[in-house]
């Protein structure tokens, strides 16, 4: 069953494989490449993210020479819980 939700397309698990069976060869390339794409673009935003500190790590160091590393540790387990959600 098909159900609009603000503009998008929400597909129940029982009509996934139906969906995806009738999608035709050019559809399902164009599909698989968006889906690419936003792997690529979510990569790149997480690797901004867990380095970005890096940037003004002088900075950082004259306040306290540890909070890069404490930096690290804490971007390690935020980066653990969100892809353990």
């Amino acid at each position: 069953m098909l159900a609009k939700q603000k503009g998008t397309i929400a597909l129940s698990s029982t009509n996934r494989k139906k969906v995806k069976d009738e999608l035709s060869p050019e559809l399902r390339h164009l599909v698989n490449k968006r889906l690419s794409l936003n792997i690529l673009i979510q990569g790149a935003a997480s690797h901004a993210h867990l380095s970005s500190h890096h940037s003004v790590k002088e900075k950082l160091d004259a306040i306290d020479p540890e909070l890069v590393d404490l930096y690290d540790k804490a971007i390690a387990g935020a980066t653990l819980a969100y892809w353990d959600v």
